[in-house]
């Protein structure tokens, strides 16, 4: 039976009065009319569709490449990959929990399911809330606006997102050997408890997709990839030749698009990159599979009607990819980065931090597993700023992460001025005012002064640490070399 057909649960029709009626009407209707929620657009039936503005001007990106029609076998390690990834998906009476990686991908494809419906709801609020302005004030609007069409028009390019949503879910299905049974009893639970399904989480992994895979996230890309894959060709070329392959560890790797530039640097690179959210996996598992640049098209700036400079501007689309994608240049290992790698010991020349060490409990937890997987003179290259979350137990300043990754044995490296200014004068971390999840072309800016340094791996001689409190689930980590 279709996805969609099994998972037509009793919200879903909220749906379908929200498709067919005006969102805004002179004189609102106490009793809306519900009509049979219509069929998800098949995929990607919607790239037919006309655009009512074209997409904006190319930016200039960093690798390009021919078309790949062909998906390239698996290498045995990514075969090993999939394997273990599956085999920690499998639930059992006793390993059932909401950390549970199974449990936290229903999750995600929960919310993918209820993704154009929950805009639609959130839409009607809006055409709703108009309403109630004083007569005068919309009278004035319609005279000098089309405000008051807008909700009519966007909400008809929005079916264009849900489908894209909706091909991420499938997908997903498919990758991990889901049955949509079990995703309809899932939601049908959920639901029917009141627990709901974490659009903002969702919007979020969109938001990356246009950072990581668009022309559009080309102007936060390119300043935050240049010091990093500059330092990775320097270490390249003096990685002696006869040495085999380069191998660069990138944790934290969000939609993977850093992970697949330092790839596409030379061939002897050899890239393993982490995620532990299931919102970040599955969008990177749908984005790998598009084959043809620019084949994926939606609307990312409708959902948020703030900082706007034009009706154009909100609803001009953006298209994925940007490039070919060539997924089996990088093995990509989901789960927690501590767990997945704790077994491997001197396996990597490099481990590329970016925007990840303030997301430990413990930035310390990290940087053990930093010394532990790099090879005798291996190189840290960081960069990110230090915004600690997810309820930290640690909060460094800088100077004091620096003084401590000291104490673990590594040894800060210089680096070239036009990666930005010290941060400290007696420090090598450089700062970069970078640009993260805005529209270049909208009124809003959200920067950080991120920190860029390069640390060598001199010595292991510090008390080791106790492992991480065990997650409530047991699988046993891989190996992944």
């Amino acid at each position: 039976m279709r996805l969609s057909a099994l998972l037509l649960l009793p919200l879903s029709l909220a749906l379908a009065s929200a498709s067919q009626e005006p969102l805004v009407n002179s004189q609102p209707t106490d009793e809306p009319t519900v009509e049979p929620a219509a069929e998800p657009t098949p995929k990607n039936a919607y790239l037919a569709s006309t655009e009512l503005f074209p997409p904006g001007p190319e930016v200039a990106h960093l690798t390009t490449g021919s078309t790949l029609d062909i998906e390239p076998p698996l290498s045995p390690r990514h075969e090993k990959a999939k394997a273990q990834l599956l085999d920690s998906l499998i639930r059992t009476p006793q390993n059932w929990a909401r950390s549970h990686p199974r449990y936290r991908l229903l999750e995600v494809l929960h919310g993918l399911r209820r993704h154009e419906y929950r805009y639609v709801e959130q839409l009607r609020e809006w055409g709703e809330a108009y309403q109630t302005l004083p007569e005068a004030q919309r009278e004035l609007i319609r005279a000098s606006t089309t405000y008051h069409t807008n909700f009519d028009l966007i909400r008809n390019l929005w079916p264009k997102n849900g489908a894209l949503a909706t091909n991420i879910l499938e997908h997903a299905l498919e990758y991990y050997e889901m049955d949509p049974a079990e995703l309809a009893s899932y939601i049908e639970t959920a639901e029917a408890q009141r627990s709901w399904d974490y659009q903002p989480s969702i919007t979020d992994a969109l938001n990356h997709l246009v950072r990581d895979w668009t022309a559009d996230g080309a102007h936060e890309r390119e300043p935050t990839y240049a010091p990093i894959l500059a330092t990775i060709k320097d270490l390249l070329a003096k990685h002696p030749a006869d040495a085999g392959t380069f191998k660069v560890l990138v944790p934290g790797a969000g939609l993977g698009r850093l992970a697949h530039e330092i790839a596409a640097l030379d061939p002897r690179i050899e890239v393993t990159a982490n995620e532990y959210s299931a919102y970040m996996n599955t969008c990177y598992r749908y984005v790998t599979t598009l084959r043809t640049p620019s084949s994926t098209s939606w609307h990312p700036y409708i959902n948020w009607w703030s900082h706007q400079p034009s009706l154009a501007e909100t609803t001009r689309a953006v298209h994925m990819p940007d490039v070919s994608i060539n997924s089996s240049s990088v093995l990509w290992i989901e789960g927690d980065f501590l767990r997945e790698f704790a077994s491997e010991e001197g396996a990597y020349h490099a481990i590329v931090s970016l925007f990840f060490i303030d997301t430990a409990k413990s930035s310390l937890d990290y940087l053990d597993a930093f010394s532990r997987l790099l090879v005798p003179g291996g190189s840290w290259l960081n960069l990110g700023p230090l915004l600690y979350g997810s309820s930290p137990k640690l909060q460094l300043n800088l100077n004091d992460l620096l003084a401590v990754s000291e104490a673990m044995g590594f040894a800060f490296q210089p680096t070239p001025e036009e990666f930005g200014p010290l941060t400290l004068p007696h420090r090598t971390a450089r700062a970069r005012e970078l640009g993260y999840l805005y529209n270049a072309r909208s009124m809003r800016r959200n920067t950080y002064q991120a920190q860029f340094w390069v640390a060598r791996k001199e010595s292991r001689t510090y008390t080791p640490f106790p492992p991480p409190e065990a997650e409530p689930y047991n699988f046993a980590p891989g190996s992944h070399f």
